[in-house]
């Protein structure tokens, strides 16, 4: 399996080289101003999770990412593409630094089609034993197409982490 590894993020994604996506789904993100994302990929180990993890290694040394891309490695990650498109929106706190604002408050939204992967609870089991970190079940999903009224965040996503970031960001179901 090729992976997109990010050691510095401890982050580990399964680029999509192609997807169809249904033309009512296309119709609503380009009515409503949406940018197709210009790569697609499966989320395995998030910015959040990573940060997590980097934080266990820090004080195991013993351990290191390099376990966890082996164990992501160990696993077939087969994806079944459901028939679920969902709009997201999430307002993004002003970001200051040392008295600067790097990043204003903004608001962003997404289209994302969930999928399955069948091999997700057992990485993630498989991750909380060589972590000891216990991590939310993730929706699993795709971003399709992201928006924002903050021109420079325009690609970013909205950082879908749980079933409680999905409850709280979901804002329609496309059809």
């Amino acid at each position: 399996m090729n992976f997109t590894i990010n050691q510095e993020k401890a982050t580990i994604l399964i680029p999509i080289p192609e997807i169809a996506i249904p033309r009512t789904v296309v119709g609503y993100a380009q009515n409503n101003g949406y940018h197709m994302k210009p790569e697609f990929h499966v989320t395995l180990v998030s910015f959040q999770n990573g940060k997590k993890i980097l934080r266990s290694i820090q004080e195991n040394p013993g351990s290191s990412f390099d376990d966890v891309v082996k164990l992501a490695e160990s696993f077939n990650w087969g994806i079944v593409f459901n028939t679920e498109y969902f709009v997201l929106e999430r307002t993004i706190q002003e970001f200051v630094l040392h008295g600067q604002v790097q990043t204003p408050q903004h608001t962003r939204r997404s289209i994302i089609q969930k999928i399955s992967i069948p091999d997700m609870a057992s990485f993630l089991g498989e991750l909380e034993k060589l972590t000891g970190i216990r991590f939310d079940d993730p929706v699993e999903h795709i971003t399709l197409f992201s928006w924002s009224d903050y021109e420079p965040e325009m690609m970013s996503g909205i950082a879908l982490n749980s079933e409680t970031d999905f409850e709280k960001y979901k804002k329609d179901m496309l059809h």
